[in-house]
């Protein structure tokens, strides 16, 4: 699904802006059209990417911040840069040439691709939004085994499993996930309803339980494939460093 990005004439991809550590290619977004505010392009873009993955038949959710503005106060988050959405794996397969035309049609441009985050970006007017898919993580620690791998955290399971609950962003309806109000607040922590300038999340594991697994409640040493892996280690491999 990742390859055929980019590689439609007319719709653009920068060679150099893939793999790991990307960043976005803003200048093939163009500008902030100057009657429209940053809040209006966001809701445009959000809207289309609706319209063509109802098309398409994908599931998806919002989540991170866009999902943290849905919940607290029903509209983005402003200043945010981008939105958020999470694709389910099992409809990687459907992003392929039909779905490229249909976002070519509404204007988009591929802005980055990472194969190792599970990352696509799109983006037109200056405003971007990413397509968050689950990591195909080698991890097989026990700890794990319930949380999928999205974009170098985990989550649990739970909040991904089943038809998604409707939430009202600017006046318009998408799915969020199951039990917001644990995601965000064991992801951003007790004060997730307070306005920040810091917009990355916290705990790297997030639970359900109202209490994220953390490194702290990891033990010292664990056993996996009976060799020992010291405190550091189990921390490189939760993040994968």
């Amino acid at each position: 699904m990742f390859t055929n990005f980019g590689k439609r004439e007319g719709f653009h991809s920068n060679p150099a802006n893939s793999g790991s550590g990307i960043g976005v290619d803003w200048k093939q977004m163009g500008n902030i059209p100057p009657n429209k505010s940053i809040i209006d392009v966001r809701h445009e873009n959000l809207k289309s990417v609706k319209k063509i993955f109802e098309i398409h038949d994908i599931r998806y959710c919002l989540i991170f911040g866009t999902m943290l503005g849905q919940y607290r106060g029903k509209n983005f988050i402003p200043g945010d840069e981008d939105d958020d959405v999470w694709i389910d794996n099992k409809d990687k397969g459907k992003f392929n040439d039909k779905l490229l035309r249909d976002f070519e049609k509404e204007g988009f441009y591929h802005t980055r691709s990472s194969l190792s985050a599970g990352l696509v970006s799109i983006g037109k007017n200056g405003r971007y939004i990413d397509f968050c898919f689950n990591q195909q993580s080698d991890t097989k620690h026990p700890l794990l085994k319930n949380y999928y791998c999205l974009c170098y955290q985990w989550f649990d399971k739970t909040f991904f499993k089943g038809k998604f609950n409707m939430g009202i962003l600017n006046n318009e309806e998408y799915p969020i996930l199951h039990y917001p109000k644990q995601f965000l607040k064991n992801h951003y922590g007790n004060d997730f309803m307070t306005p920040s300038n810091t917009k990355s999340g916290g705990n790297v594991i997030v639970g359900i339980d109202g209490k994220s697994p953390s490194l702290k409640s990891i033990p010292k040493i664990v056993k996996r494939k009976k060799k020992k892996f010291a405190r550091n280690g189990m921390k490189r491999l939760l993040y994968g460093f």
